[in-house]
């Protein structure tokens, strides 16, 4: 077997399960056992692979360890799947600190007002610790998925819908996942680990007390789901179950589960000689083919930066903006001690003037000025009391304009009254020529302009005045 093919590797329970997949189809399946995780016994793993297979590869696919995806539920009312993602994104964002979050949601319940969403996500750490791991071996990270999402695509695309009610029970050396499909739809799904809080990973082959301890605690962990479960859906008992994964590492979990529970189990058949061990991995690997797999990283989530360097940057930045701060402060401090050394120093010039009679009256210092001043002044405050003791009851001044220089002026007067056809605007018109007539600081030198207009879906009559404009000299 030689060309380039895609490999699969599964990274869970402590081993390493490797997949080569392409055209027509599986062509290599290996379980690595015990892994430690290590770069160089990853690139050892690699190149016999791609010595047992005659195949070259460089693009990965992988699952991680279940403890490695965040899993959050968020309890929602009911409404379109854009709004729910958003939602989902700023609760995300909020709780979880990660700025572009990549994630994927299900509904994993079957309460259609209230429902009950699992998020899965993988941080921007985790992701890029596996790019580099198998950077080193020489592959490319292309997909980072979970077990749930891979395995829902296996059995519930490839092998069929379960009749009924079904249950997947994904089951690896240090957790099962349990997920219960119901008419297509995720009903259930809970994750529980099967090491205790301190206990030490077995390395070594285990005795037949560890094995008899081991097949105790799984089927001490199915027991319990099935008692969560009844009580949620107590009339809709689980009909099939598909068992999956490494098992724990122990024999006789199926015999035993199907001693234990009142449903079908199934652990393999003709076209998986090795039970349902790479479930997890042909679901991913048709998720890939066809596109549908559940990414957890993009290009882009790849190059965040760590939550570690963001608070450094940020720790960096504040300090340089303190001390900017501080040198700003200090320049303001030696120009404001200079401005009061100048104010004292005209204080004391002044006094001595003072002191000799020769301080002169502003006025007099600045009579020229004052008299330019004054004659080139228009003045606004007999024109605007003229218009509003006299302007007709509904009418308003809607704009007052002035353009001028030192030797002519002209006012621009704009009035605006309510438009009715019957309620004499001829008499309205009238009374406000008369105004600008009688303007005090200002003749009028053109005859109107009137109109109507639409102003907030209300009709106006506007007449717009243009009168000349008087110096205060002029007018005395």
């Amino acid at each position: 077997m030689t060309g380039r093919m895609d490999i699969y590797l599964d990274f869970r329970g402590g081993a390493l399960r490797i997949l080569l997949a392409g055209q027509p189809g599986v062509s290599y399946a290996q379980t690595f056992s015990p892994f430690s995780g290590d770069a160089a016994g990853l690139k050892e793993i690699i190149g016999r692979v791609s010595r047992e297979s005659g195949a070259s590869f460089d693009r990965a696919h992988i699952i991680v360890p279940s403890e490695e995806v965040i899993t959050t539920r968020y309890k929602l009312q009911a409404m379109p799947l854009p709004d729910i993602e958003k939602v989902i994104r700023r609760k995300v964002i909020a709780e979880l600190k990660i700025a572009e979050p990549v994630f994927h949601f299900m509904p994993v319940d079957a309460d259609k007002r209230q429902r009950t969403y699992l998020v899965e996500l993988v941080s921007p750490e985790v992701a890029r610790k596996y790019s580099k791991l198998l950077s080193s071996a020489g592959l490319k990270v292309r997909t980072v998925t979970s077990a749930f999402r891979a395995d829902l695509r296996f059995f519930g695309s490839s092998r069929g819908e379960p009749a009924g009610t079904g249950g997947i029970f994904d089951i690896d050396n240090e957790t099962i996942e349990v997920t219960v499909l119901s008419h297509a739809e995720v009903i259930y799904n809970e994750r529980i680990p099967l090491t205790y809080p301190g206990e030490e990973k077995a390395d070594a082959p285990a005795s037949d007390r560890a094995q008899k301890m081991k097949l105790y605690r799984i089927m001490d962990a199915i027991y319990k789901v099935q008692l969560s479960y009844q009580e949620l859906y107590p009339d809709n008992p689980i009909k099939k179950i598909w068992l999956c994964g490494l098992r724990g590492g122990a024999e006789g979990v199926a015999d035993s589960l199907r001693e234990a529970v009142d449903a079908e189990i199934i652990s393999g058949d003709e076209s998986a000689p090795q039970g349902y061990a790479y479930s997890s991995l042909l679901g991913l690997a048709a998720g890939v083919a066809d596109g549908s797999a559940a990414n957890f990283i993009t290009r882009k989530s790849l190059r965040q930066l760590p939550a570690r360097t963001i608070r450094l940057a940020m720790g960096i930045a504040a300090c340089f903006v303190i001390a900017v701060m501080a040198i700003g402060f200090s320049v303001y401090e030696n120009k404001y001690r200079d401005a009061r050394m100048l104010l004292e120093e005209s204080r004391k010039i002044r006094k001595a003037r003072q002191e000799a009679g020769r301080e002169a009256s502003p006025y007099l210092l600045f009579r020229d000025q004052i008299g330019m001043l004054r004659r080139t002044q228009f003045s606004y405050y007999d024109l605007l009391r003229l218009i509003a003791n006299r302007l007709p009851e509904g009418s308003v001044m809607d704009s007052f304009g002035f353009k001028g220089d030192q030797s002519t002026g002209t006012v621009d007067l704009v009035f605006l009254t309510p438009y009715h056809p019957s309620a004499g605007r001829e008499k309205i018109l009238t009374n406000l020529t008369e105004i600008t007539r009688e303007l005090g600081a200002c003749s009028r030198n053109e005859e109107p302009l009137i109109s109507t207009i639409e102003k907030d879906k209300e009709k106006f009559l506007k007449a717009e005045y243009r009168c000349e404009a008087y110096h205060i000299e002029k007018k005395k």
